[in-house]
């Protein structure tokens, strides 16, 4: 599944398949957790997107701090 349509596509076919006694409420739960997981990890990535964008119309300065390692975010002073 490479994007937003084929997950719809499967959802879909996953309530046919439901009310056509072809499927079980385990397998949809299932399906339907992944797919939440899909989405939500979409949305991240365009959130991302969208501070990437803001960032890089931002000053010197931020783009600096930006640059900062990010990996132990917990020691991170602002």
């Amino acid at each position: 599944m490479k994007d937003t349509e084929q997950l719809r596509e499967l959802l879909f076919a996953e309530i046919d398949n439901l009310k056509n006694g072809k499927s079980d409420n385990k397998k949809a739960k299932i399906i339907s957790d992944i797919a939440t997981q899909i989405i939500y990890t979409t949305r991240l990535e365009v959130e991302n997107k969208r501070l990437e964008l803001d960032l890089s119309k931002q000053n010197e300065e931020v783009k600096k701090w930006m640059d900062k390692d990010f990996s132990s975010i917990q020691k991170i002073k602002v």
